[in-house]
């Protein structure tokens, strides 16, 4: 649905790669990284028959800190951070 850079360096602490904005998914992929995929979370009067796609995004980059804010198509707002440990995301 949608694809969000993820920076790299020593100022953030990342690794880089991309994050993907899939149907009822956030993911994270960077080569030679094993996929990290998180499931976004449901409101409880939503029906399993119904997707939750993520439409817009804003990202917020400092020198120690970085996150991503996403909308729902129902206008939920998720708050996205990336745990580095090493040189791998958790």
């Amino acid at each position: 649905n949608m694809l969000i850079p993820v920076p790299n360096g020593r100022k953030t602490g990342l690794p880089g790669g991309v994050l993907v904005l899939a149907e009822n998914y956030v993911l994270y992929q960077n080569r030679g990284h094993p996929d990290v995929r998180t499931p976004i979370p449901r409101r409880t009067d939503l029906p399993e028959s119904r997707g939750v796609l993520l439409i817009a995004s804003a990202t917020l980059r400092q020198k120690n800190l970085f996150f991503v804010l996403v909308q729902s198509e129902y206008g939920d707002l998720y708050r996205v951070t990336l745990v580095p440990e090493g040189d791998q995301i958790v």
